[in-house]
């Protein structure tokens, strides 16, 4: 798998993994957001960076007019260290701003369907858990069912600590393990409720 260069995340991987492993738009909004935050501080950062670039580059050149030797080298090594990185430092920059655009554009996307965009941003982060935890711990009951048979110990005590266990959950682990006894696996499959799944376009 090759890395996001010059970004943290691809844009497929922002909208189809981070977005789209959510399973309410609210839950998707919130890791968003987080991603948000901290590419803005990265950036800010970078602007920092490029002051202290400048501040290197000034004192190179008052190195190289000295007299001294070692003190021309050293200016010399200084703005060839800092020539060296210049175009990463760049497109990194540049990759960042890209990456900013795309998780403010999902954000913008995923606001219209999010149910408690009225709250005040603390709030707001917390009040999608219960539904978000509840459709992961089914999704994790299918996938375990799927893959092995049966639902590991640690994964079902898990299960049995939420809220909605016995409304929810138990009744959904019971229907999809009646299925998978009575119907073709590869069908089973294309019967599988995806995460959340938004647009196509990026």
């Amino acid at each position: 798998m090759h890395s996001a260069t010059h970004r943290m995340n691809h844009d497929f991987g922002l909208r189809y993994f981070m977005a789209g492993s959510c399973h309410t738009p609210d839950a998707a909004w919130t890791a968003l957001y987080a991603q948000k935050i901290d590419m803005e501080a990265k950036i800010k950062h970078a602007d920092s960076q490029a002051i202290d670039r400048k501040i290197q580059a000034l004192k190179a050149e008052r190195l190289k007019k000295s007299t001294d030797e070692l003190d021309q080298l050293e200016g010399d090594k200084i703005l060839a260290e800092l020539f060296s990185s210049q175009y990463i430092f760049e497109m990194n920059l540049e990759g960042a701003k890209k990456e900013l655009e795309t998780i403010k554009s999902l954000m913008n996307e995923l606001e219209p369907l999010c149910k408690y965009s009225h709250l005040p941003i603390l709030e707001r982060n917390e009040a999608c858990w219960r539904e978000e935890w509840c459709h992961e711990l089914m999704r994790r009951a299918e996938n375990n069912l799927l893959a092995y048979g049966t639902i590991p110990p640690d994964q079902l005590e898990t299960m049995r600590e939420h809220p909605d266990f016995q409304e929810r959950i138990a009744p959904r682990i019971i229907e999809f393990t009646q299925k998978l006894a009575s119907t073709d696996r590869l069908k089973l499959f294309n019967e599988l409720e995806p995460s959340l799944m938004l647009g196509t376009g990026v």
